[in-house]
């Protein structure tokens, strides 16, 4: 499979070079916008990703020439920004997915490898190309919770302040994909949303803009979305209060319920054991400062 970064920061290079060579991908990296787009018409990459310089509009005209040109339309585009573009940039973005959060190249390449499927007849979402998303549905599966339960367990266990000081714990594996617990479809079902978790709070989100949109406020209760789904879904983790309505967790209507990370081996035996608690109509809630466990119990 071939990557094409284009990264303005590597103006110094006299050409386009390459990354890295592994398992069948070669990824490359050009220095020059313009190379890199005549580089995409003689030799289509299967993807390229564009490291956003914060100017917002030279970028989007980037992504536009990209998407517009009948030789590198059908190419899936990513956009990494190297910081929140401006909130009117990125509903203009003509781009396939949004990489939130500051992120290397390649580390970058290397989260979609682990998202891409294994051929290319198969979409981002289907989960039976991972070994250990399959592992994830099946346990789902047998524990009969859904995917969005199963999600909001996670999220909630990621709201809890007491828990994220143990970063061994909190930290989810590394090639674990919250698509497999938050997969959801537009009406049209023809466009779907990947999230790869790329490191600490930083997420990587695959699928169109406005699904993304959509599906980040539709996933999220009591939040009205008003912010492109890049910020939102930073907000879902960030603890900054300026981010006004920003969701902290995710809950669902019944009792609360207490839940003690604390006996468990890792995070996701926790979001499963939230999950069977959403899925008995329980209610979990976001501790407070000085709560005893991560979840205080609060009568219904």
């Amino acid at each position: 499979m071939q990557i094409l970064v284009v990264d303005p920061d590597r103006e110094i290079a006299p050409a386009a070079e390459p990354l890295f060579t592994s398992n069948g991908w070669t990824t490359t990296v050009s220095d020059c916008r313009a190379r890199a787009f005549a580089q995409a018409i003689s030799a289509p990459p299967d993807v390229v990703v564009i490291q956003g310089d914060g100017s917002g509009g030279e970028t989007a005209h980037l992504c536009q020439r990209f998407k517009h040109n009948p030789l590198t339309a059908g190419i899936p585009l990513l956009l990494v920004e190297d910081g929140i573009p401006p909130a009117w940039v990125l509903p203009h973005m003509p781009v396939d997915a949004v990489a939130a959060a500051p992120c290397d190249p390649t580390e970058l390449v290397h989260q979609v490898q682990m998202l891409s499927p294994g051929n290319g007849t198969q979409l981002l979402d289907d989960l039976t190309n991972f070994p250990h998303r399959r592992s994830i549905l099946d346990e789902l599966e047998r524990r009969l919770v859904t995917r969005e339960l199963f999600a909001a367990g996670l999220l909630t266990l990621k709201a809890s302040h007491d828990y994220e000081q143990d970063l061994g714990r909190t930290s989810l594996d590394q090639f674990v994909v919250l698509l497999s617990v938050l997969l959801r479809r537009n009406a049209t079902a023809t466009a779907t949303v990947s999230i790869g978790h790329l490191s600490n709070d930083s997420f990587l989100l695959l699928g169109q803009p406005a699904v993304i949109h959509q599906v980040l406020a539709t996933t999220t209760r009591d939040f009205e979305a008003l912010v492109p789904a890049f910020y939102e879904m930073d907000a879902l983790f960030d603890e900054n209060e300026e981010v006004v309505g920003a969701p902290k967790w995710i809950v669902a209507q019944g009792a609360l319920t207490l839940v003690e990370p604390g006996r468990f081996e890792n995070t996701l035996q926790v979001g499963f054991a939230l999950a069977e608690f959403l899925l008995a109509g329980q209610e979990l809630a976001q501790p407070h400062a000085m709560a005893a466990t991560p979840f205080e119990v609060i009568a219904a």
